[in-house]
């Protein structure tokens, strides 16, 4: 379902605001109740929206499964900005950005120690992230001494 124009219907994902409604998603908003209006607000729900708009459920084979591993993606990258690197990686284990940054939050914390394991597995995952850590100190994220450590 597109977007305005057509009169075609476009409803939003989980809140039921807008449901049955034409048009572009101001005038979806300004129809729907205070508390759907809230609910359409939640991050959770804004990406649903973005990958329901973008149809990434109509060319996936199983569109439930994959909107659900996003919301997944989307709530980790959440707690990563949140401070909660040990639990944004629980919720998203196979996932080495995550795992990266917070394993740099931890050298940028004092904690190179914890940092290090993280980092081994990172790299035996996929060698290309030393590259990025070589990189680190160009951009005043880390010295040359911690990227030589890190990398060894």
């Amino acid at each position: 379902m597109g977007e305005g124009g057509g009169g075609q219907v476009a409803p939003d994902t989980d809140t039921g605001a807008g449901a049955g409604t034409t048009g572009t998603g101001s005038d979806r908003s300004s129809a729907a109740p205070p508390a759907a209006t809230e609910a359409a607000d939640h991050p959770d729900v804004r990406v649903a929206r973005i990958v329901q708009r973008q149809k990434v459920y109509s060319s996936h084979p199983d569109p439930v499964k994959e909107l659900r591993r996003l919301l997944t993606l989307h709530r980790a990258y959440v707690q990563m900005r949140a401070g909660e690197g040990e639990a944004a990686m629980a919720a998203a284990p196979g996932n080495l950005e995550i795992a990266f940054w917070h394993a740099l939050r931890l050298v940028g914390q004092g904690n190179e120690d914890q940092a290090l394991p993280i980092f081994r597995r990172i790299f035996a995952a996929d060698p290309n992230w030393k590259d990025l850590v070589r990189r680190l100190p160009a951009a005043g994220l880390i010295d040359e001494e911690q990227a030589r450590r890190i990398v060894e």
